[in-house]
């Protein structure tokens, strides 16, 4: 996934939040194939 934020002073919050995010539907996948 290509993580994008803007670069204003929320450029930290949103690519932390966008990151937590990606994590969690890694993991999902993960799940669903098996693997954790």
């Amino acid at each position: 996934g290509i993580i994008y934020a803007d670069n204003t002073e929320n450029f930290a919050e949103a690519a932390r939040a966008e990151a937590q995010k990606l994590q969690k539907q890694m993991e999902a996948e993960l799940e669903k194939a098996g693997v954790i």
